[in-house]
């Protein structure tokens, strides 16, 4: 849960956004980052395998 001030500044709800959307980014990232090497990596075994290489 995103903290929602008392007041109706939106300004004091933009850290929280910010952060949230800062951690949002970095788990996609992070994710896919991870597949594209894992494939790459399946796909890099699967040429040795094979002879390709």
């Amino acid at each position: 849960m995103l903290f929602l001030p008392e007041t109706g500044n939106p300004g004091e709800m933009f850290p929280a956004l910010a952060l949230a959307l800062a951690l949002a980014l970095a788990y996609v990232y992070v994710g896919w980052s991870m597949w594209v090497g894992l494939l790459g990596l399946l796909f890099f075994e699967l040429e040795a395998c094979l002879g390709l290489w």
